[in-house]
């Protein structure tokens, strides 16, 4: 795992997403009381003002982000600094073989990571309050279709599913701040911090190569890389573009902009380059293409359908942790969430791809769920099958199956 990838798992996977998890269910208690009492209380309160309970609703939400304010900006600080500390002391003892020792900056790292952390800090304040303002907007939109639906006499299971299914795949979205689109709210984070982060290092390597007066860069290289980074990956650069053996680094590369070099979602990163000590990048694929039976780009296509499925592996799972908060039942959802995991085992598999098991954990919930696992038949027809009850184990699933025709003692016995 590069370093910019390990910042964002442990930034988005700490207090961030303790925070994430308190709000959602905090919403998904409010709304499981006021389901369950039939929209007659909730906390003591009369509901006759939608209105006065969802400003309410915000003050409380935006409480919790507050509460949790002083430790997600710590962990921001800690992490930048100890990532940007070990990146320090590579870069120095390059120069420091290379061309000699001199007198440098040592607190140069932790500078830069303390004025990284305090944007990274910024941006994430921001999001985060939106979140929490937008959190209380769709839960009170949520709770007044429940209470509509509960009273116009639908089944109080109906009516939980489908507001926690409405919570749990609208409650988390934000608006990308790059391409406009929606985008889950972990994902948008980890894009963030990895883009923040790489260009932090950046930062630290461009001060450092002005302090050894240095001019040459080379980028890393792999295989699968994005279609358009890969026309420049593995090659020498001039950082001041005077060079008359190699090419300007921003004019090749587009460093500095959204969609170049160390821009949004970038996972490649510049070394010192410092002739006939420096070793290149391998940019011989052949073997990589042998095993995978994919050129490159298609290597990059395959990844990309992972992602989508990770994405809704990481849904289904946040789902069935809310509907399970609220005591709904959530098999079919588990059964599906058994379907999306075999599906991607074979994909990954078929495409020799490497399982990350990090992008399917469910962002900010209590405990990762388990899938029911059965086998394609009994998943074809669990979609005909009209569950009641809480099913917590192949044990109900069993009973459900009864009289389906199916040897479902035997399939499991297997």
């Amino acid at each position: 795992m590069k370093p910019t990838e390990e910042i964002a798992v442990r930034l988005v996977g700490g207090a961030q997403s303790a925070y994430v998890q308190e709000l959602s269910y905090f919403f998904l208690n409010l709304l499981d009381e006021v389901v369950r009492t039939n929209g007659a209380v909730i906390r003591g309160r009369e509901i006759a003002d939608f209105e006065r309970l969802s400003r309410l609703s915000r003050e409380e939400a935006l409480a919790i982000y507050y509460k949790y304010r002083p430790a997600i900006d710590k962990q921001t600080r800690e992490v930048l600094k100890e990532a940007l500390k070990k990146t320090d002391d590579v870069l120095v003892g390059q120069f420091v073989r290379a061309m000699g020792s001199r007198r440098h900056m040592t607190n140069l790292a932790t500078i830069i990571a303390a004025q990284t952390a305090q944007g990274m800090n910024e941006v994430l304040e921001r999001q985060n309050i939106a979140l929490a303002k937008d959190q209380a907007a769709l839960w009170y939109d949520v709770t007044a279709e429940a209470i509509a639906r509960h009273q116009a006499g639908e089944p109080t299971r109906a009516v939980m599913e489908r507001g926690v299914t409405r919570l749990a795949n609208s409650g988390l979205e934000t608006i990308d701040y790059i391409s406009g689109t929606k985008t889950t709210i972990d994902a948008a984070l980890r894009r963030h911090i990895v883009s923040q982060a790489n260009q932090a290092r950046n930062r630290l390597l461009m001060q450092r190569m002005d302090e050894w007066e240095w001019d040459l860069v080379f980028v890393d290289a792999h295989f699968g890389a994005r279609p358009s980074h890969a026309e420049w990956q593995g090659k020498v650069y001039s950082r001041s573009g005077r060079s008359t053996e190699y090419p300007s680094l921003v004019d090749a590369t587009g460093y500095g902009t959204v969609t170049g070099l160390c821009g949004a979602n970038c996972y490649h990163y510049m070394t010192p380059y410092v002739p006939g000590y420096s070793q290149l990048p391998d940019m011989d694929y052949s073997e990589q293409e042998r095993i995978t039976g994919m050129t490159s780009d298609e290597y990059y296509a395959a990844t990309q359908k992972q992602r989508r499925y990770e994405r809704l592996i990481r849904a289904q799972k946040r789902e069935i942790s809310y509907l399970q908060e609220v005591r709904a039942d959530a098999v079919k959802q588990r059964i599906r969430l058994g379907e999306l995991q075999d599906k991607l085992r074979q994909f990954t598999h078929d495409n020799h791809l490497r399982r990350d098991y990090e992008r399917e954990r469910a962002w900010a919930v209590s405990k990762q769920p388990r899938a029911l696992k059965t086998r394609p038949i009994l998943a074809r027809q669990s979609k005909n099958i009209s569950f009641k009850g809480s099913f917590e184990d192949t044990k109900e699933l069993m009973k459900a199956y009864r009289g389906k025709d199916v040897d479902v003692p035997g399939i499991f016995k297997e």
